[in-house]
């Protein structure tokens, strides 16, 4: 068995196991230092910043590949596998997503284990959503520019009607003996 095999039935990748074998060697070193000395902020730094290093020249650009090239096996829900049939992450990814979208829920968006009413699926939901906010933006926007312009129309008339009073009063002294 080779030993990335080893890894995957420990639950391990390569990374996550040289990751924590440098904790444990840190954590070690710091142990036999004085305990005045703030060491493992800094060494933990440092590693980190190699390990991001060496992840960016070699692990990043191979990830598209890694995941085109993942196949996986069917299971049942306790994870034995269900036939030998394989698909790629990506049929799985696809699949994965119609049921998502097709999932029946709710007046609110919600799944339930319970008999509640169920309305239409999430996709439709989800368009629903998305066209009455658009459209409700809209109208704010539409309500705000007519407001804006009676309101303006309004004053204007006012002011109009202001002055024709104005015109029509006399204004005069009277003394008053």
């Amino acid at each position: 068995m080779d030993e990335a095999k080893t890894l995957e039935l420990l639950g391990l990748t390569k990374e996550q196991l040289q990751e924590r074998v440098l904790e444990r060697m840190v954590e070690q070193l710091c142990d036999h230092l004085e305990p005045d000395i703030d060491i493992s902020g800094a060494v933990r730094k440092a590693i980190n910043d190699k390990v991001d290093t060496i992840a960016a020249e070699h692990v990043v650009p191979n990830v598209g590949k890694m995941i085109d090239n993942v196949s996986l096996k069917k299971t049942n829900e306790w994870g034995e596998k269900k036939d030998d049939k394989t698909i790629t992450f990506i049929e799985y990814l696809t699949e994965r997503a119609e049921k998502y979208l097709q999932q029946p829920v709710d007046y609110s968006g919600t799944t339930s284990s319970h008999y509640s009413y169920k309305e239409h699926t999430r996709l439709i939901f989800m368009i629903d959503r998305y066209i009455g906010d658009s459209i409700g933006k809209a109208l704010k926007g539409v309500v705000g520019s007519v407001n804006k312009a009676l309101i303006d129309g309004l004053v204007d008339t006012i002011k109009l009607q202001l002055a024709e009073v104005a015109k029509g009063l006399e204004l005069g002294v009277v003394k008053k003996r």
